[in-house]
């Protein structure tokens, strides 16, 4: 496994170096069977041969509530 790991690291650290400009999305949501929510970070890019590319970068689990009213509530409190 380790050495899967490596080989995998690289060839994301090669792809996003590859890339000239980057956006990023967000997106949250919540495990309907768990009821844990998480948010993860994307970042999309067009290569030299004009490929679309899209990479999940980082997924955390939310231990807050994410929905605009548990936001608000959050920082009424």
């Amino acid at each position: 496994m380790p050495a899967l790991h490596t080989e995998i690291t690289n060839r994301v650290r090669a792809s996003l170096q590859s890339a000239q400009a980057m956006s990023f999305t967000t997106d949250a949501w919540t495990d309907p069977h768990s009821i844990r929510a998480y948010l993860a970070l994307t970042g999309h890019w067009i290569t030299e041969e004009f490929k679309r590319e899209t990479l999940v970068l980082n997924v955390r689990h939310l231990t807050e509530s994410h929905t605009a009213l548990g936001r608000f509530l959050a920082r009424a409190a």
